[in-house]
């Protein structure tokens, strides 16, 4: 029995030695078959080749919805404590004893995909100090948005947009990185984020400073987002909407609204316009007349006005009609400009609300600084078009304005 023994050690031993004809590259084969029977620990990524490991340790971190990411790290203390955080309250604690600033840009990385596993199960919001803290990490790291996917931007974001105290304790030195960081990434992404948690993080760009701080890039990107939905516009915080509306209105049309591309111009207008004319004179009576002016001017010509929606069209002449402020402060020009469409087009003419022309043409009849500039050819066969067309709007003025703007002038 002993021989038996004896000789079958022997044959293991030799193939473990000779294998491959190198003593030096065969290993145990008893360690062989151990490699292969070891169950591989799902939550650790190994591998069986032999190649020398690098000074790097592969760490990974698996979380709901079947998200997964690998991160190449660094080891140091925080990792350790990184790796603890199982709850919204294992993040408080990892927040007061390191600075989530100080992170590399993988653990940053990592921090946020931790966070946003457990959302859905938060029964309360974070602490302002450590939302505070993560719009300061993503301030330093703007890269961080880029390198999340969707669904954890939009966690992440939602975390913070309800921390409504952390929104407001954070400076414009923070704010305006943050921003850029946030704003720096594609109108389709952006447009994903849920509505009210988008908004109400756009309530940090509170002031004109802001936005002169922005790049140009997260400006575009901004405009384009806000064109692509309305309910955005409409639902703006007031500073913010005033500080957008004033910053637009301090460049040049060249500038900024005409490197638009035109669905993207008229879309914003849109969405602007129709604000103005939801609010019930509230805002048109509200922001300064010089800056809606500043706005509108511009696209009043005769060649934006023959290629703007009728849609559009149709809520400039409600909002047109709805404030002698903003009417007297227009150039006669633009006036001149919309009565040679109206006249031009009767497709456009009849396509619009009567009500909406008979409020134009009433802000015309008792504005005397627009009258005495507008030709009384011109507003005459203005009229001789409404009543062929629109002959509904003709019945919305008083007997009093259509004497006014049927009289002659001297």
């Amino acid at each position: 029995m002993m021989k038996r023994f004896i000789f079958i050690f022997w044959i293991f031993f030799s193939l473990s030695v000779f294998q491959n004809g190198c003593a030096s590259a065969g290993k145990c084969v008893f360690c062989k078959f151990g490699l292969i029977k070891t169950p591989l620990n799902a939550s650790v990524i190994k591998s069986t080749n032999d190649r020398p490991k690098s000074l790097h340790t592969m760490t990974s971190v698996s979380i709901q919805n079947t998200i997964f990411v690998n991160t190449n790290l660094h080891h140091h203390p925080e990792q350790d404590l990184l790796n603890s955080i199982k709850t919204a309250e294992d993040l408080v604690k990892f927040s007061s004893q390191t600075s989530l600033a100080n992170l590399s840009l993988d653990e940053k990385i990592s921090i946020v995909i931790v966070l946003t596993s457990f959302y859905g199960h938060m029964t309360v919001p974070l602490p302002p100090v450590v939302a505070i803290d993560l719009i300061k990490m993503f301030a330093c790291s703007p890269k961080v948005f880029s390198s999340i996917p969707q669904q954890c931007l939009n966690s992440a974001l939602s975390i913070l947009a309800v921390n409504k105290c952390a929104l407001c304790e954070i400076t414009t030195k923070d704010v305006v990185p943050f921003l850029n960081g946030l704003l720096s990434l594609s109108p389709g992404v952006l447009n994903s984020i849920p509505k009210a948690s988008f908004i109400s993080i756009l309530g940090m760009a509170s002031s004109t400073e802001i936005f002169n701080n922005l790049t140009h890039t997260s400006v575009m990107n901004f405009i384009t987002v806000l064109s692509m939905s309305k309910s955005t516009i409409n639902c703006l915080p007031l500073p913010t909407l005033f500080s957008l509306l004033t910053f637009v209105a301090s460049k040049p049309f060249t500038e900024l609204m005409i490197t638009l591309p035109p669905s993207t111009m008229f879309g914003f207008l849109g969405g602007l316009l129709d604000t103005l004319d939801d609010s019930s004179t509230f805002l048109i009576n509200t922001i300064p007349t010089s800056v809606t002016v500043a706005i509108l001017s511009p696209i009043m010509t005769t060649r934006m006005l023959g290629v703007m929606p009728i849609i559009n069209f149709d809520l400039l002449m409600s909002v047109l009609g709805s404030s002698h402020a903003i009417s007297k402060a227009l150039p006669s020009t633009n006036f001149i400009s919309i009565f040679n469409i109206l006249i031009s087009s009767p497709k456009i003419l009849s396509s619009l609300n009567p009500n909406n022309v008979a409020k134009i043409l009433s802000s015309v009849a008792t504005c005397p600084p627009i009258m005495d500039n507008i030709p009384s050819n011109l507003i005459r066969q203005l009229l001789e078009k409404i009543s062929v067309y629109s002959p509904s709007a003709l019945t919305c003025i008083s007997d009093n304005e259509l004497s006014l703007l049927s009289r002659e002038k001297n």
